[in-house]
């Protein structure tokens, strides 16, 4: 009677795709132990990037195992991951943890093909890696995308809120999500649009607000531009060096107040200023609402 043949160490590559629960757990253990801000996940969120690893790795190996087609291998990848897991691990976090599972895998190599095999794998596991990184870099963008819209809505919320002098429990939640609870020396400043796309114009004004180093709440108003300036010692002195992203016309500032909830103040002065220094053809630009309280009274503003 002949011997029993010893089985092979190796598997076939139809095989393949059984080996992904063992290897997705080896690489959820790699990452514990190579990523020390991953033991600081809460269960649930190293649960669904141990969940995202399988995926991608049993992905992996059934498009290897079904010949490594000319397409793309990485889409859907992320589709089970909820949507709070990118607000929860960074894109760079996320770059780490797919190029731990992906070195689990090429460790694993001689495990999983014949040794005439290894090369073809390995390069189709490069290839894998760098459509996953693609991926996960269009993920990020979506999130990015989609939370900038939701911050630009709350954004103008807040502001209109200011205008309407509401200072509520709903104005400092959307104030808290914006960033804005803690935010000292507030001034309104307010000016026309300029001519072209309102968007960019904010964008623009919002920007050169931030190379000032102060916070800014941005909104039109009409054909008015609203900005609520954060971290202001000197309002007028900011407000004239942002003139720039202001349409032609009167660009007026309101008093400067403590905080945001105190804003309602700064924006009525401002707001009644820029109604008014139509009345004042040489005002300077910028002008302090408060310097215009003659042409205020004459439209009927009781101080």
């Amino acid at each position: 009677m002949p011997p029993a043949e010893t089985a092979p160490e190796t598997s076939g590559a139809d095989t393949l795709p059984r080996r992904a629960g063992e290897l997705a757990t080896r690489a959820a253990q790699r990452m514990s132990a190579e990523h020390a801000w991953f033991r600081t996940l809460s269960p649930d969120d190293r649960s669904w990037v141990g969940l995202v690893a399988q995926a991608g790795i049993n992905a992996l190996l059934r498009w290897y195992a079904a010949g490594a087609p000319e397409d793309d291998v990485s889409g859907g990848l992320f589709a089970s991951a909820p949507r709070s897991l990118a607000q929860t691990i960074t894109l760079r976090q996320a770059l780490d943890l797919t190029r731990t599972a992906i070195a689990t895998v090429e460790d694993a190599v001689p495990e999983l093909v014949g040794e005439d095999e290894q090369a073809r794998l390995r390069e189709a596991v490069l290839r894998y890696s760098r459509d996953v990184a693609f991926a996960a870099a269009a993920v990020y963008a979506r999130a990015a995308e989609q939370r900038g819209g939701w911050d630009a809505r709350l954004e103008s919320l807040v502001v209109h809120a200011v205008v309407r002098g509401e200072a509520d429990d709903t104005l400092a939640s959307r104030a808290a999500e914006l960033g804005w609870e803690d935010v000292t020396g507030v001034c309104v400043v307010v000016g026309d649009l300029p001519e072209g796309e309102s968007g960019a114009a904010l964008t623009a004004l919002r920007d050169g607000a931030r190379r000032l180093g102060r916070d800014a709440l941005i909104a039109a108003l009409g054909s008015r531009v609203v900005c609520v300036l954060g971290g202001s010692d000197d309002g007028l002195e900011d407000a004239g060096r942002l003139t720039a992203y202001f349409g032609r016309g009167p660009v007026v500032v309101g008093p400067r107040v403590p905080h945001l909830f105190a804003a309602g103040r700064s924006a009525r002065a401002a707001l009644s200023g820029a109604d008014a220094c139509r009345a004042w053809v040489r005002a300077p630009r910028p002008v302090a609402a408060d310097e215009l309280l003659p042409e205020r009274a004459l439209l009927g503003e009781v101080p």
